[in-house]
């Protein structure tokens, strides 16, 4: 992949997981959406994601594991590697996420909120894993076709 097209699939699912995690988060944790709220967590979100996704190689590690224990292109292939690719997501999302909205702009102390901010690890997991296995490969190909806009 070229790194225009990194660039673009890293946004792309920067913007999946952005709008997934936004959505159901507060539901996972019993709190229901907070409209009023939903523009900054959306775009705070996608940026907090992009990051990430631009900072850690995360599908090349996952295809490097999903190698080694299932034959390329299989289902099981597929979903190790967009599990490795969601729990690194999640595991620097989760609370990053969390001290954002809770600490910095609701006031809410570091030392409670960091400890509970992955008790939507799992749920999340779960929604994100669905979501990926089923347009996950759609998502990518589009922010490759994005990136390739004007080639010939």
């Amino acid at each position: 992949m070229t790194k225009k097209e990194i660039f673009f699939v890293s946004l792309f699912n920067s913007i999946l997981f952005g709008v997934l995690f936004t959505f159901a988060t507060p539901i996972f944790n019993g709190q229901g959406i907070h409209w009023s709220t939903i523009p900054l967590e959306l775009v705070a979100g996608i940026l907090v994601g992009l990051v990430i996704s631009l900072a850690i190689p995360s599908p090349m590690l996952g295809e490097m594991l999903a190698g080694k224990l299932a034959k390329s292109g299989s289902l099981l292939f597929r979903f190790i590697m967009k599990s490795v690719i969601l729990v690194i997501m999640l595991i620097f999302m989760c609370p990053i996420m969390a001290v954002l909205f809770a600490c910095v702009l609701g006031d809410a102390p570091v030392a409670v909120i960091l400890p509970a901010s992955y008790s939507v690890f799992l749920p999340l997991y779960l929604v994100g894993i669905v979501v990926l296995m089923l347009v996950g490969d759609l998502v990518t190909g589009a922010a490759i076709k994005c990136a390739n806009l004007g080639k010939n």
